[in-house]
């Protein structure tokens, strides 16, 4: 099993792990579909996420390297800094968060600050400022003595993906218990490291099934060359010398709105859907957009409904509760609906 291969042992108590993996039966019913979910939002840590796995593995790279201090970067509303924040809380690190302006109080940012973290507004909502204000905040903690490790946007780095090396073998599992062989699994993608894991875990398992159908929430004519690049990385620390090229690596960009962050129409639909047929919180940044293509594939006969397909919830329910999508959110109803 790829797990045997990854060259650094997650930290205990981090994720919670194996996550459920069910038939969503109602909503199965709904679309005359065969549709499952991978509940990576229960994974524990800071109300769950996917980000709970890829930090087992880079809080463990922190202790091995004696780091003290963990900083990263993010949008306001980033489920990764809310869960580094809570990762540095649980395991004794201090944590500087960067976060892209305009400045937030509620959602993840309240989290953020609940669990200690010191947050950095950045000057603006570009990914160079943010870096830049990282450098900066990393050369302050060195200054005064501090041991810090940067964690790149999003925890994508080979050892942050090895987290769903290890989910793709989970899954795997869960699957072959269950008697199911999945077509694809549909699931967020925004910095390329959920995917990245996923595509090594699959080829270190030696199957070329299921599909790995990446549903873009930013930057998707990148993300392929990103994907692959990290795979790869990914892999060679696993002992692979496996590669993509970038035109292996599918991303769709039908659902993402054309701006990071901002709610969509269809995304805020499936998340009213999944609510009132599922009780499951989906989020407006990335699993409401993931699961408005799975449903929009399935009604449009891309999906066949005689398909089994898994959805990977990653998380990020906190966004509900910012203000952010304060307006928005409220304003979903299963009569407005248009999926």
């Amino acid at each position: 099993m790829p797990t045997d291969r990854i060259p650094i042992a997650p930290l205990d108590g981090v994720a919670f792990c194996p996550t459920p993996l069910h038939r969503l039966d109602r909503l199965s019913a709904e679309f005359d579909a065969e549709i499952w979910i991978k509940r990576d939002d229960l994974t524990g840590l800071a109300l769950g996420g996917n980000k709970a796995r890829k930090l087992s593995y880079l809080a463990s790279e922190a202790r091995e390297r004696n780091c003290d201090t963990l900083i990263t970067a993010g949008a306001a509303q980033s489920n990764h800094a809310r869960m580094t924040a809570a990762v540095a809380a649980m395991l004794g690190f201090k944590c500087h968060l960067v976060l892209a302006a305009p400045q937030d109080q509620t959602g993840n940012a309240l989290l953020d600050r609940l669990f200690g973290a010191e947050i950095h507004w950045a000057p603006g909502n570009d990914w160079k400022l943010l870096s830049d204000e990282v450098r900066r905040v990393c050369d302050e903690v060195l200054s005064v003595g501090g041991r810090p490790l940067e964690i790149p946007l999003g925890g994508a780095t080979p050892v942050g993906c090895f987290g769903y090396v290890a989910a793709m073998a989970e899954i795997a599992r869960q699957a072959g218990d269950a008697g199911i062989d999945f077509s694809r699994i549909i699931f967020a993608s925004g910095t390329g490291g959920t995917h990245a894991g996923l595509l090594a875990g699959r080829e270190l398992l030696g199957v070329p099934a299921p599909r790995l159908h990446a549903v873009a929430v930013a930057q998707p004519d990148a993300l392929p060359k990103i994907v692959a690049s990290l795979a790869e990385r990914t892999a060679a620390a696993c002992g692979s010398d496996a590669s993509w090229a970038e035109e292996e690596v599918f991303v769709d960009a039908r659902y993402w709105g054309g701006t990071y962050g901002e709610a969509t129409q269809g995304g805020l639909d499936a998340i009213g859907l999944l609510a009132t047929l599922e009780g499951i919180l989906l989020d407006p940044v990335y699993s409401g957009k993931a699961a408005h293509g799975l449903i929009e594939m399935i009604n449009s006969g891309e999906i066949d409904r005689s398909e089994p397909v898994l959805f990977l919830h990653t998380g990020g329910a906190p966004a509900l509760f910012s203000s952010a999508f304060s307006g928005v959110v409220t304003a979903i109803t299963t009569e407005d609906r248009d999926l």
